[in-house]
């Protein structure tokens, strides 16, 4: 028994599985043209918001993803049944994000982007070289915002979560990174 899997752009992945006997076997897919998710992503006061990365995740198909255009329309086509959640983020916004959303009746989404805080400090302990290799991030339960910090340290993060966040700062990526926290 083997499974053959059959992949195209803008269709959802289709697998098969046959019983192979013998030198020679037929076999016919038809690709289904799958679902499209889409909508439009705004400010909280309604204006379109541009080049917003939207993402749609599914505990079984994986994930696929759109940018907003001028209009902040986007499409997400080809993609599988299935319930998705679904989010938008754009560097100076607090996220958005739309969750059990079956893909089967998505084609009309609105993510609305939240304007959020800012947050302001400075990071120190080091070399003015080493500030580029600092993420400050803020983050709550739905939500995060980062900067990096320039060669003094000082460091802004637009669109940081509203309420109690946790902010921490981190040099160097994956083992051997380091980092501070504050609440």
């Amino acid at each position: 028994e083997k499974q053959v899997a059959f992949l195209y752009f803008f269709y959802p992945d289709t697998t098969k599985t046959l019983n192979v006997s013998g030198r020679e076997m037929k076999l016919d897919v038809q690709l289904g043209r799958g679902a499209t998710i889409a909508g439009v992503v705004v400010t909280e006061g309604g204006s379109p918001v541009s080049g917003a990365q939207i993402q749609a995740e599914s505990a079984t198909s994986g994930f696929n993803e759109a940018m907003s255009d001028a209009n902040g329309n986007f499409r997400i086509e080809g993609v599988s049944e299935g319930r998705y959640s679904i989010s938008a983020g754009k560097k100076g916004y607090v996220d958005a994000e739309i969750n059990d959303v079956d893909a089967m009746a998505a084609s009309n989404l609105r993510l609305v982007l939240g304007q959020g805080g800012r947050i302001t400090g400075r990071v120190t302990g080091l070399q003015s070289s080493e500030y580029a290799q600092v993420r400050v991030n803020a983050s709550n339960a739905s939500s995060s915002a980062n900067a990096t910090p320039d060669s003094s340290g000082a460091f802004t993060i637009d669109g940081a979560p509203t309420g109690t966040v946790r902010v921490n700062a981190m040099k160097g990526m994956g083992f051997g990174a380091s980092g501070q926290t504050t609440e």
